[in-house]
């Protein structure tokens, strides 16, 4: 496993830090560890919190694991939807900004194939706005989730969605100095969709940004965890959803 002992003081400065960060962060202090499987296999991330049921977002504080939604995971649909695991990541102006712990979906961007994209026009914007808002979300839930400018369109005016992939600017502030936030492994769904995985059972993981003129998309690699570009039709890349939640 990559970076354990890595995970596991990145884990344990991010509780620490906690309080400086948001007005509605929990002030009592975890004092246990909770280790959890992951969904996609064996793999083990070490956090100082346990994870929570949503009952009230003030008390999420940053680094926090907590269910939200649920959607399937296992790869067994006969058992039902599964809870999904989210990470507290960031937070501003009385919203917290999560992703999932786990890559849930394995899907290109657009089915287009050598052509570019956008996040204005991709096919899994539509996806996860619809398809997976719709049915991963209680009616309750989704009075908590907070609808967010991700961009503009070709005519300048904002782009608005529920759930989105994170940009490559979101990444570098919120994600990028925490190697535990960073290596993403899948679910089985996610696994038996495709997904490539790195020999610690990682996968990379789409952004919403283009990155570069050749019609490339933003990626979060698998191997190294740090931002590269892929072609939006690749098929074995990985979905990672994230959203705001209102906490004040």
């Amino acid at each position: 496993m990559r970076g354990l002992f890595k995970k596991i003081i990145a884990a344990a400065l991010a509780a620490a830090a906690a309080a400086a960060l948001c007005a509605c962060f929990d002030d009592d202090k975890p004092s246990t560890e909770a280790e959890a499987s992951g969904a996609g296999g064996d793999q083990t991330t070490v956090f100082t919190v346990p994870i929570q049921t949503v009952t009230d977002t003030k008390k999420l504080s940053y680094g926090a694991l907590f269910t939200f939604g649920k959607h399937e995971q296992d790869g067994n649909t006969e058992n039902g939807k599964e809870d999904v695991e989210w990470i507290v990541v960031g937070f501003e102006d009385g919203k917290l900004l999560a992703v999932t712990r786990y890559a849930l979906l394995t899907k290109t961007m657009s089915t287009a194939m050598w052509e570019g994209t956008t996040w204005e026009k991709c096919s899994l914007r539509k996806t996860l706005n619809a398809e997976f808002y719709g049915q991963t979300f209680s009616s309750e839930e989704k009075l908590l989730i907070a609808e967010t400018q991700t961009g503009t369109d070709d005519r300048g005016k904002p782009l608005t969605d529920n759930v989105f992939l994170l940009s490559r600017e979101e990444f570098e502030k919120y994600i990028e100095e925490e190697e535990s936030f960073i290596f993403c492994p899948p679910t089985e769904y996610a696994k038996n969709q495709g997904a490539y995985l790195s020999d610690d059972g990682y996968v990379s993981w789409w952004l919403r940004s283009v990155y570069d003129k050749n019609n490339h998309m933003c990626i979060v690699r698998h191997t190294t965890g740090k931002i590269g570009g892929d072609y939006p039709f690749n098929g074995g890349c990985c979905v990672r959803p994230a959203i705001w939640l209102y906490c004040e």
